[in-house]
């Protein structure tokens, strides 16, 4: 080995530079709306996969055959996200 590094290591001064994090004096700013639209994109998929694994379990236990499946997802959704002491207030 010649004593170089293949790859940079990422952290510290590497990861700074990447990433624009305490750069000073450069007239850097953080793109918020990208921020923003990350963070909703985010939350929506989060909320699309638990529907959807709401759906299945409900699917695989045959509760979809005592009612509608669409309400009984939400309800399990809902319970899921906010718990049963939420919901009895």
């Amino acid at each position: 080995m010649s004593g170089v590094l293949a790859a940079p290591r990422i952290g510290g001064s590497a990861m700074n530079a990447a990433t624009g994090v305490g750069a000073t004096g450069s007239g850097r700013r953080v793109p918020w709306v990208d921020v923003l639209v990350s963070a909703v994109a985010s939350v929506s998929w989060a909320l699309i996969g638990t529907a959807g694994t709401a759906a299945l379990g409900l699917w695989l236990l045959g509760a979809d055959a005592a009612g509608s499946p669409a309400p009984t997802t939400v309800a399990v959704v809902a319970l899921g996200a906010w718990g049963c002491g939420h919901a009895v207030r």
